[in-house]
């Protein structure tokens, strides 16, 4: 079996799967523009994660006290029916709203973050507002592009430097830091430490922690005076 897919991370890297003798193998779709023939570490660990004996493979129901380790398996439908159930009783007792959905993304992608919430808006669940890790990252770009996506990657090729500011892109977005490369941009990192990416920039600003509003506002003087904007 051979097919092209897409890995429901963040990056979206474009992926070559086959099954060859039961095996899983993946490799990076060379094809594709963006993410260009490779994988990240952990796309390029999923037949291992697949093949592990220790993967779960059935849902497993806690028999013991909490943290006391004991769980025996169950069929889907009987792990189903009991959420179901657990759900159903606390609406009734307690009221939709006392559901509380307490979810993030980690290093899932769109499909796989997203999928859970037809449910749960349907039942008229409590949601969070997402504001614990990046609402300021959020609110900025809602205010420089319209949404909270960012930037489109085929927009690099209009774009001749790039900054990072406090991420260790070449762990974080390693398809977007390689692409920068490729379409020649010059990099610079701002950062406390000097992180992967610093070590591999055009320009890299060591500050004190604490000290990125002043060095935000100093830059955004100096563009306001010398009418850079």
């Amino acid at each position: 079996m051979f097919s092209v897919c897409m890995r429901d991370c963040y990056d979206t890297c474009s992926m070559v799967s086959e099954l060859k003798n039961g095996k899983l193998i993946v490799r990076g779709n060379p094809e594709h523009p963006i993410t260009a023939g490779f994988l990240c570490p952990k796309g390029a660990l999923l037949p291992k994660w697949f093949h592990s004996k220790d993967r779960l493979r059935k849902p497993l129901i806690r028999t013991g006290e909490r943290g006391s380790g004991k769980f025996k398996k169950a069929s889907w439908k009987e792990a189903i029916d009991l959420v179901a159930r657990k759900l159903r009783d606390v609406i009734e007792r307690h009221g939709s709203e006392s559901v509380l959905v307490y979810q993030y993304a980690g290093d899932r992608g769109v499909v796989n973050y997203a999928f859970p919430l037809r449910l749960f808006h349907y039942l008229n669940a409590s949601m969070l507002d997402y504001g614990i890790c990046d609402r300021a990252g959020q609110e900025a770009l809602k205010d420089v592009y319209g949404t909270a996506v960012g930037l489109d990657p085929e927009e690099l090729k209009n774009q001749r430097l790039i900054v990072y500011w406090g991420i260790n892109a070449f762990w974080t977005n390693l398809h977007g830091f390689m692409l920068a490369r490729r379409k020649g941009l010059e990099i610079w990192t701002v950062d406390v430490v000097r992180t992967e990416t610093a070590k591999r920039s055009d320009r890299f600003f060591q500050i004190r922690p604490d000290t990125d509003v002043l060095l935000a506002l100093g830059v955004a003087k100096v563009i306001i005076k010398e009418e850079l904007y």
